[in-house]
């Protein structure tokens, strides 16, 4: 898969929606009075959202929509699962967001197209460890049994869940950044057969980007702490 990034494209990272953190709401809302012609979910955009689980649907009811209205306006939106969101495809199912494009982990990172150059476009939970690898491949390979679960518990599981995870701290952790993003280009170039001009990735919540070995690096700011989106001709200039 390929896409080809606007000018005017906003990326948002690790909101993290729950009834605790409902800003994008309020971002949302403002972005339809002038409304970019694409929006870019990087994923971890719900604090807790399985788009299979009809529970799940309903806690998020409102960002869903909040997104649709900006669909309905033209917007084309990109959205990459995280660790935190996962079978998006499913919500298609709700009639909400039909034409978004929603990008499983399996499909990322992502080649992208801007302005005569290619990016890696994923979340970020990549490349990170064998035992993570294991845990997340399990989490994601059950998505029948969740449905039973939830149907079974009447969504009372999946709301002690949710609730568990809307109570967990959000955290920031300490990087030394430019080994950090060395470790990070080397990853990106040991998986990639071709060569590419930039990485673009949330999920660890840095806000911060470097240029090494001729590769643009960007670490996503998470949303949930700095609450704007981030133009792409802004961050890639």
């Amino acid at each position: 898969m390929s896409l080809d990034l606007n000018p005017d494209a906003i990326l948002i990272a690790d909101s993290h929606f729950s009834a605790k953190a409902r800003g994008i709401l309020d971002y949302l809302d403002l972005l339809l009075d002038s409304p970019p012609s694409q929006l870019i979910l990087m994923g971890d955009i719900a604090q807790v959202l399985l788009g299979n689980l009809k529970s799940s649907i309903k806690s998020n009811l409102s960002l869903l929509t909040a997104l649709n209205r900006l669909e309905t306006k033209g917007v084309q939106i990109i959205w990459f699962e995280g660790n935190h969101d996962f079978f998006l495809h499913h919500i298609k199912q709700t009639k909400l967001l039909k034409q978004t494009i929603f990008i499983p982990r399996t499909k990322q990172p992502t080649l992208c197209a801007y302005q005569n150059k290619s990016y890696l476009l994923a979340h970020g939970d990549l490349f990170l460890s064998s035992k993570y690898e294991l845990y997340i491949k399990t989490l994601t390979n059950i998505p029948k049994l969740l449905q039973v679960i939830d149907y079974l518990s009447a969504g009372e599981i999946y709301l002690e869940i949710e609730s568990k995870l809307t109570n967990k701290p959000i955290k920031q952790h300490p990087f030394h950044f430019f080994e950090f993003a060395s470790s990070r280009i080397e990853a990106y170039k040991e998986y990639s057969p071709t060569p590419f001009d930039g990485i673009i990735e949330g999920h660890f919540h840095i806000g911060k980007k470097l240029e090494l070995y001729g590769i643009q690096y960007i670490s996503l700011p998470s949303f949930y702490f700095e609450p704007k989106g981030i133009e792409i001709q802004t961050v890639l200039k």
